[in-house]
């Protein structure tokens, strides 16, 4: 069997690029099997943006926002709600909807999108014996997963919240999804604690939805509320401070 191969491609939507990559063991097939992929991802991104875009007039979510509360019996919308609701209070209230004064769903859109689409477009490939791993990135946040048959490693980079060019981090991983939460491309654009001294935070996990509310949430919290956090749900990551970076595993921190 030939060694594994990289093919990676880029595409636009919630005015992010996602990055669709395949590890496979020829080239040529890669290539063949991202032409019918883009289309189906590009199209499954334009449907999640009209509908859950909150600076579309005619999305549901803003909709909502203006008082057609019906649309909470579209299945995709009330589920959508129901775990950001639910994730307002697994957080203590710092991964918060509502942190506009109305209803953004925002926060978790992005990473359920990616998450999704992962799902139910790319791990079906699996079946095919040249491919060996699958990647898609949504503006650095990831889902990706790795065949139990293949040494194949994802080597993930974490950008240093005070200077993009340089890494702080390094991350090996077969499976799972990374989300990081920080100022360096956003600017301030949530609202965090006081006294909190955090600049970005990191979370691993089986599920890129709610890694990023993990991280979404600890970037708003304090150190000891996040401490608190990563403690109560057993969590796995890092964050940055002023003081350098922090590390913790299945609840311990280092």
């Amino acid at each position: 069997m030939s060694a594994p191969v990289k093919v990676s491609r880029v595409i636009s939507a919630m005015t992010i690029p996602f990055t669709v990559t395949l590890v496979v063991t020829e080239r040529d097939e890669g290539n063949f099997l991202m032409t019918s992929l883009l289309p189906k991802i590009q199209a499954e991104l334009n449907r999640i943006e009209r509908s859950y875009s909150a600076f579309l007039p005619t999305s549901l979510v803003c909709r909502y926002q203006m008082g057609e509360k019906d649309i909470l019996i579209d299945p995709e919308f009330q589920s959508i709600y129901a775990t950001v609701h639910q994730a307002y209070y697994q957080t203590d209230h710092l991964f918060d909807p509502y942190y506009k004064g109305v209803y953004d769903p925002t926060g978790y859109v992005k990473g359920w999108a990616v998450e999704k689409i992962f799902r139910e477009i790319l791990l079906p490939l699996f079946q095919k014996q040249t491919v060996q791993a699958l990647c898609l990135n949504g503006g650095g946040d990831m889902q990706l997963a790795t065949k139990d048959s293949s040494d194949f490693s994802w080597r993930i980079g974490i950008e240093h919240p005070d200077n993009v060019s340089q890494i702080c981090a390094r991350l090996n991983i077969k499976t799972g999804a990374v989300a990081t939460s920080g100022y360096s491309k956003r600017g301030k654009h949530i609202q965090a604690l006081e006294n909190s001294n955090i600049k970005q935070v990191t979370i691993i996990g089986q599920g890129l939805g709610l890694a990023d509310i993990y991280a979404t949430a600890g970037l708003v919290a304090n150190q000891e509320k996040l401490h608190y956090l990563i403690t109560k749900h057993q969590l796995t990551g890092l964050y940055v401070t002023d003081q350098g970076m922090h590390y913790f595993e299945q609840g311990e921190i280092h």
